[in-house]
């Protein structure tokens, strides 16, 4: 019975042993028989061209918005929208592919402007820094220049880049229409100059009361007699300056006033008493030396300089 039993088990472990070497197990068959296949659906593993095309594939309404705005905003706030665009497409390092995603959705001239915008800016600066507009006689001539220089750089769209500055130039000619105004008229004129470019007041500045209020008096014809200027200031003070403002504005006015006499009246003195040390340097002073009169007259001037300041 022993003997039985011992090769029972003997028979029983070989069949184990023999089933062990021959036959693995299915599912590590398969997987040493089949190729390795690539992982298609994880975003973290695609391509970078494919996941960039796949970022901005989404971005068309961003785009339609990008695009409306350039083609609607003028003057400072397009340049400012503009360098907003290179500004963020730069941090991004995507601006080629901004550019082509904005040109279906703009002009053959409003495309050209954003993508030549940087260059565009900078040439520009050149030209101002250039442009010699003090040759011209008038004013007419002047805003024909600086318009004709626009065009030639910025082409279609100078009117739109440089709306605020076409707007100034603008209004400047309308308002020579003023210099002929009788002093009684004056007011009621620039009420209708002022209606007129109702659409431009921010670009002229003319943000608030006393912004209008300080344009009027600057553009009161020189040719007025005092009593006239002072009679058109209280009637456009009435109109657009409160009691407490018109005050302000007064005493204000009052200290330019009393600084400009103070600076007019340094200046004839110092140049008389440079005229009298002229006179006495080959008279009463011939006998100094270079030296000894070179003290003598910076003492001189310093000690005027001290009395004049003294007294205000």
């Amino acid at each position: 019975m022993p003997r039985f039993l011992f090769i029972t088990m003997l028979a029983i472990v070989a069949g184990i042993l023999l089933w062990l070497n021959i036959a693995p197990s299915p599912p590590l068959a398969q997987a040493q028989q089949q190729p390795m296949s690539p992982v298609v659906g994880s975003e973290s593993e695609k391509d970078p061209e494919s996941k960039a095309h796949s970022s901005h594939s989404s971005q068309p309404p961003a785009t339609t918005d990008m695009a409306q705005q350039l083609t609607t905003l003028r003057g400072r706030a397009l340049q400012q929208q503009l360098e907003l665009f290179w500004r963020n497409c730069h941090n991004e390092q995507n601006c080629a592919h901004q550019l082509a995603e904005l040109q279906a959705s703009l002009s053959e001239s409003y495309y050209d402007l954003v993508a030549n915008y940087p260059q565009l800016h900078q040439q520009w600066q050149q030209v101002l820094g250039s442009l010699e507009l003090g040759q011209f006689a008038t004013l007419n001539e002047r805003v024909s220049e600086f318009k004709h220089q626009a065009e030639i750089l910025w082409g279609q769209q100078a009117s739109s880049i440089l709306a605020d500055e076409y707007a100034l130039y603008d209004f400047s000619l309308d308002a020579q229409t003023l210099t002929s105004s009788d002093a009684g008229d004056y007011v009621a004129q620039f009420q209708q100059l002022t209606e007129r470019w109702q659409d431009s007041q921010e670009a002229l500045g003319f943000n608030n009361d006393i912004a209008k209020f300080e344009k009027a008096v600057s553009l009161i014809p020189s040719h007025y007699t005092p009593t006239q200027r002072e009679q058109v200031v209280e009637q456009l003070s009435s109109i657009y300056l409160t009691p407490s403002q018109a005050t302000s504005i007064l005493a204000r006015q009052q200290q330019v006033e009393s600084q400009a006499k103070q600076v007019s009246d340094y200046q004839t003195q110092l140049s008389q008493l440079k005229s009298t040390l002229s006179s006495q340097r080959t008279t009463i002073y011939a006998g100094m030396n270079d030296a000894q009169w070179q003290e003598y007259y910076q003492q001189q001037v310093e000690a005027f300089r001290s009395d004049f300041f003294d007294n205000f």
